[in-house]
């Protein structure tokens, strides 16, 4: 039962601190984009997140029942470190918009 209590309070939490916390950087993001291109922003950020959910929910899916945990943890890993190291290739190249206003 001990599990049970704190599994039901990680969800609280991080329910909490994605109801505080995603519309804020949400909004921070789209105040970076181009000036009116804001809706293509969030049209863009709800494909990518409704694609990479889709082909995310699948694989563990299929991961957890035709794989071992060990296979299944360091494959999750193994595309978190992936996209680390991608993120932290692309973003020296992205060039800054500064803004005097």
């Amino acid at each position: 039962m001990l599990s049970l209590g704190w599994f039901l309070l990680f969800i609280a939490g991080y329910t909490i601190i994605e109801t505080i916390m995603l519309p804020a950087l949400e909004t921070m993001t789209a105040s970076l984009a181009i000036d009116g291109s804001q809706g293509t922003f969030f049209g863009m950020l709800s494909a990518a997140g409704a694609l990479g959910g889709a082909a995310g929910y699948y694989t563990g899916s299929w991961l957890i029942l035709n794989r071992t945990s060990l296979e299944t943890w360091t494959i999750f890993g193994s595309v978190g470190a992936i996209g680390f190291a991608a993120s932290a290739l692309i973003l020296p190249t992205i060039p800054r918009q500064v803004s005097l206003e």
